[in-house]
């Protein structure tokens, strides 16, 4: 049996991956900010699919608690072989002229520096062991056509994208694949406050018609994560509805 690593799966688009793995016969490990809502969410996946689910506290921002992580996962018996980097740091109205820099470098430490720190201690770890594996970050279209006031967060995806290239390059050696999906909008907890007019026009503005589910972006997940990617690895797998190739300027 398989095992796969989620952070940020406690809700949304990381819940939505991680019942779909435990659906295909893979034991999962689940992280959240929030520990509890971490155990409960991998104790509800667990009953729904049978399979071994564990949670844990993980703040993706906080590259001191990556050791402690590592030593609790490896305490359960299981060595990840797949490593999905869902956490990240939304950097919400973020104005270019007032954002205290503080606010400003937290995004980037979370989304690349924790990112990039998680990534490399289960890549050791796989090196350890002469065992292949694979990584699989999640960037976003927005590493190109940028969101207003999110200047962190589109940057940070930017950053995604080429370290997962260079460590596509670095790690190939040792037979570890490095992958990114690369997500448009996502219908989240977010999506279920608005009114249906605003979903409406959300989804008409997507050349297919819908903003993706959880489930279509776990699906591209599983496809970097596992062996049906073959030697796929340094790409940006982009699901998104058809929005990258979208001319949103209409000129």
């Amino acid at each position: 049996m398989k095992s796969v690593l989620i952070t940020g799966a406690a809700r949304n688009t990381g819940l939505g991956m991680a019942r779909l793995f435990a659906r295909r016969g893979w034991a999962v490990l689940m992280t959240s900010r929030s520990e509890e809502q971490a155990v409960s969410a991998a104790k509800q996946v667990a009953q729904e699919t049978g399979m071994p689910c564990y949670g844990f506290g993980h703040d993706i921002g906080d590259t001191g608690q990556t050791e402690a992580l590592f030593q609790q996962v490896m305490a359960t018996g299981w060595m990840p072989d797949s490593v999905i980097l869902n956490a990240a740091a939304q950097g919400l109205d973020c104005d270019p002229l007032t954002v205290p820099i503080e606010e400003w470098a937290a995004v980037i430490r979370a989304n690349v520096v924790g990112n990039f720190d998680v990534a490399r201690t289960f890549a050791r770890e796989m090196v350890r062991r002469n065992a292949p594996g694979t990584i699989v970050f999640l960037g976003s279209i927005t590493y190109r056509n940028c969101n207003p006031r999110r200047s962190s967060y589109n940057a940070s995806k930017g950053a995604i994208l080429s370290m997962t290239k260079a460590l596509a390059i670095d790690l190939g050696g040792y037979g570890i694949r490095v992958n990114c999906l690369m997500p448009g909008p996502i219908h989240t907890e977010r999506y279920d406050v608005l009114t249906e007019e605003v979903r409406r026009m959300r989804d008409e503005a997507v050349p297919i018609g819908r903003v993706s589910t959880a489930e279509d972006i776990a699906k591209g997940a599983y496809f970097l994560a596992s062996e049906e990617s073959g030697n796929a690895t340094g790409t940006g797998l982009i699901i998104d509805g058809g929005m990258d190739s979208l001319n949103a300027g209409r000129y």
